[in-house]
């Protein structure tokens, strides 16, 4: 199965080190996205060996973002 992860960053914080302590264990086949702010978790996700995309936004507004997580999202599920 395969399972993108979307999280609004990577800073270290409780729902980040969750999120790497769940990529560690798991046996699915799996990605992040963070929308802004790979942050340190960001390189511990990749040191695992899980890709981890950033979309580069600068605020939480951009809405020109949205097309760019559709385009991992529909490469993520093989559309």
């Amino acid at each position: 199965m395969k399972v993108l992860h979307v999280i609004t960053g990577l800073d270290a914080g409780g729902a980040e080190l969750q999120l790497a302590m769940i990529l560690r264990r798991t046996r699915h086949e799996a990605d992040v996205v963070t929308p802004y702010n790979p942050g340190p978790v960001a390189e511990k996700i990749r040191s695992q060996g899980t890709s981890v995309r950033d979309l580069g936004m600068k605020t939480n507004t951009e809405l020109g973002a949205l097309p760019r997580l559709r385009k991992i999202i529909k490469e993520h599920v093989g559309g």
